[in-house]
């Protein structure tokens, strides 16, 4: 996760089963695409954030597009 001040976090993931990803695309290589990540809610700073996926086989692979959220604390 890429924070407001330029610093970044990383978190493992664990895999998901996809099947229905694999069923849209007619292809059963696609059911274990899935992934899950817990961030702690600690780290996630109130207003824009931005998450990027990084998989690593035998090079780094960066999404094209990154995830950007922006978050309130309640009673804010």
């Amino acid at each position: 996760m890429l924070k407001s001040d330029g610093t970044t976090n990383i978190f493992e993931t664990s895999k998901q089963s996809r099947p229905d990803v694999a069923d849209v695309y007619k292809n059963r290589i696609y059911t274990e695409s899935g992934f899950k990540a817990v961030l702690p809610l600690d780290i996630v700073e109130e207003g824009v954030n931005t998450i990027a996926i990084i998989a690593q086989n035998d090079e780094l692979l960066i999404s094209e597009k990154p995830y950007t959220f922006s978050y309130t604390l309640e009673g804010n």
